[in-house]
């Protein structure tokens, strides 16, 4: 039972690390589009 929670909020953090980097990359990406015109 233990290990499974464990494994459930590993994967948690996963996605949302993941969701943290697309919205960091989404960021930097509408700043270079706003420098380039």
């Amino acid at each position: 039972m233990k290990k499974k929670k464990k494994r459930f909020y590993a994967i948690i953090l996963q996605i949302h690390f993941i969701e943290c980097m697309k919205s960091l990359i989404l960021q930097s990406n509408l700043k270079g589009e706003k420098e380039k015109t």
